[in-house]
């Protein structure tokens, strides 16, 4: 095998590890990244600019797809913004299974709550969440 052969494969696993460590587990700056499309991110990008989501730090999602009703909940100023948001990630664009819960509500604590996975809300809210059980997820485009 040539030198550069082997080189391209040490650095194909190295991408893979890299991948594998950075995606839906907190690093160093308390973050889960959640890699999205292209056409996901448009939408992301779209939301009001403190948007933010938060998951579990001891469970975190890796993906936003599949994510069932009592898996997540939301305290946002519209609800047109977690419907939009999560329309993009497979679910329908309706109220329906949407839970608006405040951030201090019991249910909304991710350590008495292993149910639910991901709260979207706005970053004056944040604090609440992380301070029970919660982690920031960053979305990076695949």
């Amino acid at each position: 095998m040539s030198y550069q052969k082997l080189l391209k494969q040490v650095a194909g696993i190295l991408a893979i590890l890299l991948l594998s460590v950075g995606c839906g587990t907190p690093n160093k700056s308390g973050t889960v990244v959640i890699l999205v499309s292209k056409e996901q991110m448009a939408v992301i990008e779209s939301l009001p600019k403190d948007f933010v989501c938060i998951t579990s730090a001891n469970n975190p999602i890796k993906s936003l797809d599949g994510l069932k009703d009592d898996e997540f909940a939301s305290w946002v100023t519209s609800p047109t913004v977690p419907q939009k948001f999560m329309a993009a990630f497979g679910r329908e664009d309706t109220p329906i299974g949407l839970r608006m819960m405040g951030t201090l509500h019991e249910q909304a604590d991710f350590v008495k709550n292993p149910q639910l996975r991901l709260f979207i809300t706005h970053e004056p809210y944040a604090q609440d969440l992380i301070s029970h059980g919660g982690v920031r997820i960053e979305f990076k485009t695949k």
